[in-house]
């Protein structure tokens, strides 16, 4: 008998509940002889056959060793977990055939109506004193530039250089990348009552938000901002914090300092999950923002503006500066913008490898 290391014991409000990550179910432990019965197995002791029943039934027990241990791809046993409870598709609309398939989606499409969709932060949770309208997009620089000349320049680098980027190219950045771009088209009519932007978006739901802290952009006071998509405008959140300030909320990273402005990309959970409810949505929300990330580090580039990417830093610090909404609201990732000498690394690695 092998216990299976694919799942695990949680506790809530002090009662225990087994979640198994492999086969997505959980079961609440109502009876201390399954614990003990777990301990016994692991001590090699005589065992409750009626509980040990129990368990094999729920595939916690199993014959086979090769089938109790985790894959352990990553070598980490939470990420292991994670990896393991986040795979596979588990429903049977794999069985239907194309119309019955059709009809299905179609039908699980309407039923999500009968819910409320959360709404995302917009420029109505700010005072009308706090926000700023952007000057009208001018895309005639994206229109005219080769996109295999965008793919070639794009380069992260490690060290910007005082610069002061204009509110023109600000402003038409932040459209191209996170604006309702497609807004007003006719071929949007068919994704009310969502939108299209520039990048993919899980279900359409634009969970993804940016939040922008503006150091030294033309005509504009500095500190921290929230971009609206729908209004195209800026909303004061705060004061903006220093480069020191920064590189500390992002683990020491100082790579940041002298940046015109940075965007922290955020994701709306609670809106994502009201249409994909299962432990697969944390790959998507990770995968959108990667969209919008290399969307952003492409226009910048049209632009001639250079970037630092990192998705590295302290969480809940972030969340906390950005002033997100609720627990459900969170900060998956970070790029710097600005001017500097394209190169891979800072002068401080560069002179250390020297040494």
């Amino acid at each position: 008998m092998f216990i299976s290391e694919q799942f695990f014991i949680q506790f809530r409000q002090n009662k225990p509940f087994i979640l198994d990550v492999k086969n997505k179910q959980e079961f609440e432990i109502t009876d201390s002889e399954i614990i003990k019965t777990l301990l016994d197995i692991s001590f090699d002791k005589k065992t409750n056959e009626e509980k040990l029943s129990e368990l094999k039934n729920a595939s916690l027990i199993l014959n086979n060793s090769q089938q109790a241990y985790l894959l352990n791809r990553y070598k980490n046993i939470l990420v292991d977990l994670f990896d393991t409870g986040s795979s596979n598709l588990f429903n049977v609309m794999y069985k239907l055939n194309k119309k019955d398939f059709a009809q299905v989606f179609l039908d699980t499409k309407k039923t999500l109506f009968h819910r409320e969709l959360p709404e995302l932060r917009s420029v109505k949770n700010y005072n009308e004193q706090d926000v700023i309208a952007l000057p009208k997009p001018n895309l005639d620089k994206l229109r005219n530039i080769s996109f295999f000349d965008i793919l070639d320049n794009r380069q992260t680098i490690r060290q910007f250089q005082p610069h002061t980027t204009d509110l023109q190219t600000f402003a038409d950045v932040l459209f191209s990348s996170l604006g309702k771009f497609h807004n007003g088209k006719d071929k949007e009519k068919q994704y009310e009552p969502f939108y299209r932007r520039t990048s993919p978006s899980g279900g359409s739901l634009q969970v993804i938000q940016g939040y922008v802290l503006v150091y030294n952009v033309e005509n504009l006071e500095n500190g921290i901002y929230f971009y609206d998509a729908e209004s195209h405008s800026l909303c004061k959140e705060k004061d903006i914090i220093p480069y020191e300030e920064l590189a500390k909320l992002l683990g020491g990273q100082f790579f940041a300092e002298h940046c015109d402005f940075a965007i922290f990309l955020t994701a709306d959970i609670e809106r994502l999950r009201w249409k994909y409810n299962t432990s697969r949505n944390y790959k998507v929300v990770n995968l959108e923002a990667g969209h919008f990330s290399q969307t952003l580090q492409l226009i910048l580039t049209a632009y001639d503006l250079q970037t630092w990417i990192t998705g590295a830093f302290m969480d809940h610090l972030i969340d906390d500066l950005l002033d997100l909404p609720n627990k459900n609201n969170t900060a998956l990732f970070f790029i710097a913008v600005g001017v500097g000498e394209r190169k891979p690394m800072h002068d401080l690695m560069i002179e250390a490898l020297k040494e």
